[in-house]
């Protein structure tokens, strides 16, 4: 799994990623560095949780992926075989590509087992 979101992190400003378990557990994650891999994703699975609370709430159906903007970052959810792989990018990334690629990933581990 790491293999893939590796390939995935070469993308034009993505600056990492990683794969977070429904319970909150962190399956994988490319971080550079300067990340706690381990609190983005006790982060992530709280934000995933309210999200699926509020959907569950509007009758809105399965949460299949989100997208949580600041100033200086961008974060994509997209629902995957293990939970949520999440990719942080740069403010200005490009959404059309960043989705794309996301999807792709997804799909890849899709094959994959633990």
């Amino acid at each position: 799994m790491e293999h893939i979101l590796a390939e995935l992190n070469k993308t034009p400003d993505i600056l990492g990623s990683c794969v977070v378990a429904e319970d909150g557990i962190l399956v994988a994650s490319d971080y550079s560095a300067q990340l706690d891999a381990e609190l983005i994703g006790a982060l992530i699975s709280a934000i995933v949780r309210t999200a699926k609370m509020a959907s569950e709430k509007m009758d809105a159906g399965e949460i299949k992926g989100l997208i949580l903007e600041a100033d200086k970052s961008k974060f994509f959810f997209a629902r995957c075989k293990f939970g949520f792989l999440v990719v942080l990018t740069g403010s200005e990334a490009n959404l059309g590509l960043i989705r794309v690629e996301i999807k792709n990933a997804a799909k890849k581990m899709e094959g994959l087992s633990l």
